[in-house]
């Protein structure tokens, strides 16, 4: 039975898709699934590991429940196979009920599992409190740390590897924006890295 799809739209809805290397069709290429986190250390990533893989993204606002994610989502794997693809959502959609968001990400990495021989769940990252970056904001982080668990159930079914940026990025406050959801270029280059090291490990 197909997960319940709900969509509720943001006051500013947006995509980024990035195909690095392009033309490159030898090395083995890898997908990057997520939002403006993905974006934000994207680049980065490719720059360690670009002498022997290449690198796409897709960051977008929407939701997993968003019927037009997978529109997206399949437009991206239809361009190009990948051997891996590191998977995250959860940080938009704040509308969606939790038993619909764990319903819809469970159904997303079933079928991406049938896409690439390796999947991997990346949780998401913290969300601290604009104005007083050393506490973590009241309303939204409590999801962030439900969802992150919930997806911990979801992937340790599947037998998915896990990418942990949370924890880093919870113990250094010094890393996030003024905004306190994005981050400063060295928490960008200590993502990247993190992301680097377990695909070049993998």
């Amino acid at each position: 039975m197909a997960a319940q799809k709900t969509t509720v739209k943001e006051y500013i809805e947006w995509t980024n898709m990035r195909w690095d290397n392009a033309p490159d069709t030898e090395k083995p290429r890898i997908l990057m699934i997520g939002d403006s986190i993905v974006a934000g250390h994207g680049d980065l990533v490719f720059d360690l590991v670009k002498d022997k893989l290449c690198l796409d993204y897709l960051a977008t606002a929407k939701c997993v429940s968003d019927k037009d994610f997978m529109r997206e989502l399949d437009y991206m794997l239809s361009l190009n196979s990948y051997a891996a693809i590191i998977f995250n959502n959860g940080l938009h959609g704040w509308d969606i009920d939790e038993a619909v968001y764990a319903e819809n990400l469970h159904e997303v990495l079933t079928y991406l599992k049938t896409k690439t021989k390796l999947l991997v769940w990346r949780n998401s990252t913290p969300i601290r409190t604009v104005g007083d970056l050393n506490s973590f904001e009241a309303a939204r982080n409590p999801r962030v740390i439900k969802r992150n668990a919930d997806a911990s159930v979801i992937v340790g079914g599947l037998g998915l590897p896990v990418i942990d940026l949370y924890t880093p990025m919870a113990e250094n406050p010094d890393l996030f924006c003024e905004d306190a959801i994005h981050y400063t270029l060295e928490g960008r280059k200590i993502q990247a890295g993190i992301i680097a090291a377990f695909i070049t490990n993998s």
